[in-house]
Order: C-alpha cells, then sequence, then structure tokens
C-alpha cells in the first residue's frame, strides 16, 4: 500500500517546490532537494536497524516507518508555508 502514494508524494512535492522557487533560484532549490533527498536516505533504514538491534525482531521496522513519516508529515505542517495561498486549479 504504501508503493502506491510514494510516487505521488513525490510528484507533489516537486510540483510545490516549483511553485515556491523563485525563478531565479529553480535550480539551485531543485538541486539541493535532490541532494537532500539522498543525503537522507539513510534514515529510515538507519532507524530501522536501530530498532531491529535494540528492542529484537523485524516486526519493529513497522513503527520505525512510522516514526520517520510522522516526523516528516510534523515538519511538514509546521514549518512550510505555501506564500500564494492554494492552487488556483482552473488558471490557464
Amino acid at each position: 500500500m504504501l508503493c502506491l502514494f510514494v510516487g505521488p508524494a513525490q510528484a507533489s512535492s516537486r510540483a510545490f517546490l516549483g511553485r515556491l522557487a523563485p525563478p531565479a533560484r529553480a535550480g539551485e532549490l531543485f538541486g539541493l532537494y535532490a541532494t537532500a533527498g539522498r543525503g537522507m536516505s539513510f534514515l529510515t533504514p538507519a532507524l530501522i536497524g536501530l530498532l531491529i538491534g535494540v528492542i529484537g525482531g523485524q516486526v519493529m521496522a513497522i513503527p520505525g516507518i512510522i516514526i520517520v513519516l510522522g516526523t516528516g508529515l510534523v515538519l511538514l505542517l509546521s514549518l512550510v508555508r505555501d506564500p500564494s495561498g492554494p492552487a488556483d486549479m482552473h488558471a490557464h
């Protein structure tokens, strides 16, 4: 089920960044976006490994995923603001 939502989430995050990025800095910000994603890609496997090692059992992978996704949601809701408001779906 998780795989059904990862692709759309990545696509919508790139579209949102495109709305936020000033045209003069778009290349810089998209580069930072890609680099940060790759640079942080070790966090979930590391957390899952830590939970499995400390608590034991591979079932601890599920709480690890929930912690990472929950933390991301909290950070998104608390730190990211769209200064232009909602996207106009009817603009041409």
